[in-house]
């Protein structure tokens, strides 16, 4: 990647943000891997906020009802409504408050888990363990019951998972679907309810990360950000709406496939550079 243009360098980091936020494939491997391999251009924290923007902004494109929803119950919150007006925006609250765990975790341990479990070796192992974790819990899984049944037991439990994803590698995506897929929602609706917990999580982190380290961009770097971002928003647009169709018939279990081959070739990988 070192050879290629800034611009193209910022494109290609947008596309795997944006594709990787969603499938459950973890994006934090992927965009620790891309320049650990391939070498290439660090654009700064605000590059990484300015991406996790573009995400954030795929998931309004993509679920509008839910993002309107939000609103709603969030306006009505301000007001001291606590109670929502309708089942959708029961799940938002829902949704909201079983983010509490990984927001914790983040910000309790974000620092230590970079300088910790950081590094080639714990994603070949984590990219693999939890692949071979979601595939068998997606095949053994009941489908008894609606995602509007949910209430704050399976909230709780699905972001507990949702805070496992704190170690790279794991996926936010794959974990709280893995979890929903546990809990017995169908398919579909277990991806419906790991989208929702995404608006608290990518809407706290952008916020977070603009807090602790946005900059100007130099002038130079203004033209690749905008593409990153861009590049963000129409692949995770994209990887939204391949993963919900595909799940309409489909399963995890390609996924993770992908996650177990990509995790023993990063193993060999690692043996041969010790060699």
């Amino acid at each position: 990647m070192s050879e290629l243009p800034l611009f193209v360098q910022a494109v290609l980091l947008g596309i795997v943000q944006g594709l990787t936020e969603f499938l459950p494939v973890s994006s934090s491997a992927h965009l620790v891997l891309l320049p650990t391999l391939g070498g290439g251009q660090y654009f700064g924290k605000s590059f990484d906020v300015a991406l996790h923007g573009g995400t954030l902004v795929a998931l309004l494109v993509a679920m509008p009802e839910e993002a309107r929803a939000f609103v709603r119950m969030l306006a009505g919150l301000l007001r001291g409504r606590i109670r929502p007006q309708d089942p959708l925006e029961r799940l938002t609250l829902l949704a909201l408050f079983g983010s509490l765990p990984a927001a914790l975790v983040g910000l309790a341990l974000e620092t230590r888990v970079e300088d910790l479990l950081h590094g080639v070796p714990l994603l070949a192992l984590t990219l693999a363990g939890f692949g071979v974790l979601m595939a068998v819990v997606d095949r053994r899984s009941p489908r008894h019951r609606e995602l509007f049944t949910c209430g704050l037991r399976e909230a709780f439990l699905v972001g507990l998972a949702q805070a496992l994803a704190t170690v790279p590698g794991v996926s936010r995506s794959g974990a709280t679907l893995t979890a929903a897929r546990a809990l017995g929602l169908p398919r579909p609706e277990a991806a419906r309810l790991s989208f929702l917990f995404a608006f608290p999580v990518l809407g706290g982190a952008t916020l977070l990360k603009a807090l602790r380290g946005f900059e100007l961009p130099t002038p130079e770097l203004i033209g690749p950000l905008a593409a990153g971002v861009a590049a963000a928003a129409l692949s995770g647009t994209l990887a939204l709406g391949l993963l919900r169709r595909h799940l309409q018939g489909g399963s995890l279990v390609p996924f993770a496939w992908y996650r177990i081959a990509l995790g023993a070739g990063l193993a060999l990988w690692v043996g041969w550079q010790a060699l």
